[in-house]
């Protein structure tokens, strides 16, 4: 059978141009017709065009979809949609959201997110609610996942629709979880609430009435008992008991309801139980009865005279407190007011900043990395052994004063059998060299040694670093204070823009540090081989993604012949403990059981190069470039290294060549686009990036670059 697309057609070809991933779906299947569709988009507009049924992928273009599959709920199906039709039309605004119904019946809501974390489990594909035989009644689309779309006219919507918070999102799954049949959650729903939409009466007419007319009142009633306001955020604002001098705030007023909640025990409020408005007019007129309260608002008239009686046993929403919970773990930045002794309260609880000297802090990220072969594993597996001893690192040269360490050791870069080399004595693991500091190391491979089967699928960026994250969080979990990752680039997997998924590592990475005060230390290595050059927090990969999130670096380098090793600490954060032009040489060694680095007298870096060595252009000592070698340079780490950022170019360019450095970002300009003007045009049919022309080699091109 055809397909008559004349329609869908035009509406297929406003969204694909839009930006949006269409997918051609197998005919009388739910599955796409390609594969590799959640990590590249499907370019055939033919094909989606010829297809009788197309899909659209969530997680693009921020799409989310809530998907209800009413056949599997045990009661009505009309009566459960409309529930659900309910509640969502009650919490967004009709330009917020659209909705199909699907030929089972079930409908499928699609969403905008504004600031979705789409590495988030949660906002890929979750499964919210079960029936009691485990079938699925709602879920959601997100990353990794698709819809069929039914209603072709949801094409033409997509751009106008209004984009929401990922908090709003949030509340809506609270809400989805308590329809699963499991028993806990099915209690857990009967002994709470009912969950009302805003158009349903949550009590009584008189009591929904009261909440309404008064919810300045909690606020009120706080403030003339001492309580001080302190901050707002979307939930509600944060008030302080008289007193308090330590916490950053006590309770939360509720910006929807006006009721609110204590989290401090030092109060007459009974902590995490909510208060409404009607709460508070009973407490100010000290009275215990509702029936009682009810007629002394009527004589008040502060409801109208013909309400009926309040009904008793009336228990207020908890899901607003639950979502101030949840928001509060999902947010990704906190701004937070200190005064003088708040500041020193809150620190002085807390495990100093540094692990050791001004190289290695205990909140925030450390980057070891340096070119290939130089023994970055070695020298990472050396510092665990150090610290989990509280040794002083480095040959001596960096004393550690805060002690041994609980240190984990998470490598996706090593097979058992490399450890299993460099650590024992003639492969007998009886002398494995860290088989006797059980409870100070622990060792976590990922690798395919350990893969009971194959994967369905490779796995791609976002799961190597979800995986790599739960991974690193239940290390701190279990007392970890140090944790080495070897090697972060193995996390960039795929067609990944590298520069997008290093800026999610390090992020997720500085997070995990910052908010737990554990030493994290990421081994990667250089965004290319170089020839000798120093080495700058712009060389490692990623670039500045990577080197802005970082707060110190150990480098490690090699001449071009890879007869001389130095270490050197580019200054960070802390600072650098080694003084600008000095490093430290090194050889790497084999003891007994022990591969390690062993450490020399600090000297200059610039003796580490041979005499006849080439400087970082061929034929050009680095001190005597010549200005057409500069401005070959400048375009390398304009469209490799730097992602066509000028000013972060002029940084690289300081660091690496000093004063015969450009002085501004307009000479980098000038420069890169003089070189990109002489090098060869590409076919327009070539679909090559930029960083493919930064690859092609620069020796041929116009030697007289003025």
């Amino acid at each position: 059978m055809t397909f008559n697309a004349t329609d869908a057609q035009r509406l297929r070809d406003l969204a694909f141009n839009a930006g949006y991933w269409l997918l051609p779906i197998t005919p009388g299947k739910k599955k796409p017709a390609i594969r590799g569709w959640q990590e590249k988009r499907c370019e055939n507009l033919a094909l989606i065009n010829r297809a009788q049924r197309i899909g659209l992928v969530m997680g693009k273009k921020n799409l989310w979809a809530f998907d209800v599959d009413s056949k599997h709920w045990p009661k009505s199906k009309d009566a459960f949609n409309k529930m659900l039709h309910d509640h969502i039309d009650s919490e967004f605004d009709p330009d917020e959201y659209l909705h199909q119904e699907t030929p089972s019946g079930g409908l499928h809501f699609i969403f905008k997110i504004n600031d979705a974390d789409w590495t988030d489990k949660t906002m890929s594909n979750q499964k919210f609610a079960k029936n009691h035989e485990g079938e699925v009644v709602l879920e959601s689309r997100g990353a990794g996942g698709q819809i069929l779309i039914y209603k072709e006219a949801i094409l033409s919507k997509l751009e106008s629709l209004k984009e929401v918070s990922s908090s709003r999102i949030y509340e809506l799954i609270d809400w989805a979880n308590i329809f699963d049949e499991k028993p806990e959650k099915r209690k857990q729903y009967n002994e709470t609430v009912t969950i009302k939409s805003k158009h349903q009466s949550s009590g009584s007419d008189s009591f929904k009435e009261f909440n309404e007319l008064y919810k300045d009142l909690p606020l009120q009633y706080l403030q003339n008992n001492g309580f001080t306001v302190v901050g707002e955020n979307k939930i509600g604002i944060q008030v302080k008991r008289p007193g308090d001098s330590t916490s950053s705030h006590s309770g939360l007023v509720f910006h929807d309801t006006g009721g609110f909640v204590m989290f401090s025990t030092s109060t007459d409020f009974e902590a995490e139980k909510p208060y409404t408005p009607f709460d508070i007019f009973k407490i100010q007129n000290n009275i215990d009865d509702n029936h009682e309260a009810i007629m002394l608002a009527k004589e008040q008239r502060l409801i109208a005279d013909d309400i009926d009686e309040l009904m008793e046993g009336i228990e207020v929403n908890k899901t607003a407190i639950k979502s101030a919970k949840k928001q509060a773990k999902k947010r990704v930045r906190m701004l937070k007011s200190f005064s003088p002794s708040e500041f020193v309260s809150v620190e002085s609880k807390k495990p100093p900043m540094e692990l050791i000297g001004e190289v290695i802090p205990m909140s925030g990220l450390t980057v070891l990395f340096g070119l290939t072969k130089v023994g970055k594993s070695v020298f990472a597996y050396q510092l665990m052994y150090e610290i989990a001893l509280g040794k002083d690192i480095i040959g001596g040269t960096l004393k550690n004063e805060s002690g041994a360490k609980k240190v984990v050791f998470y490598d996706n870069e090593n097979p058992r059998g490399v450890i299993r080399r460099r650590y024992t004595v003639d492969d007998d693991l009886s002398t494995f060299f860290w088989k006797d500091l059980e409870g100070k190391i622990e060792i976590i491979l990922d690798n395919t040694e350990d893969l009971e089967e194959l994967p369905e699928k490779a796995p791609t960026s976002a799961d190597y670093l979800n995986e790599a994250v739960e991974i690193i969080q239940e290390a701190i979990d279990n007392g970890a204070e140090v944790i080495f990752v070897d090697n972060m680039m193995r996390l960039v997997q795929g067609n990944s823009k590298e520069a997008n998924i290093m800026g999610d590592i390090m992020l997720r990475f500085k997070a995990l540090s910052e908010t737990n005060r554990v030493a994290i230390i990421l081994v990667t290595h250089t965004n290319k081989e170089y020839k000798t050059t120093k080495l700058t927090p712009y060389h490692i990969g990623g670039s500045a993604m990577t080197a802005n999130y970082a707060s110190s670096y150990i480098a490690l380098n090699r001449n071009v012949s890879e007869t001389r090793y130095w270490l050197t600490v580019p200054a960070g954060r802390f600072g650098s403990p080694i003084p600008g032009g000095k490093c430290i040489p090194y050889s790497i060694k084999s003891e007994g059981n022990n591969t390690f680095l062993e450490f020399e007298e600090m000297q200059f870096e610039s003796d580490m190069n041979d005499e006849d060595e080439d400087g970082f252009w061929e034929g050009t000592k680095v001190n005597e470039l010549s200005k057409a070698s500069l401005k070959k340079r400048a375009y390398e780490i304009y469209f490799h290294e730097s992602a066509q950022n000028a000013s972060k170019t002029l940084e690289q360019m300081k660091a690496e060549f000093g004063d015969s450095a450009p002085k501004d970002s307009k000479t980098i300009k000038d420069w890169v686009y003089e070189v990109k003007s002489q090098i060869p045009k590409i076919p327009k049919n070539h679909d090559a990036p930029n960083s493919e022309q930064a690859s092609i080699d620069l020796t041929d091109i116009n030697k007289n670059l003025i």
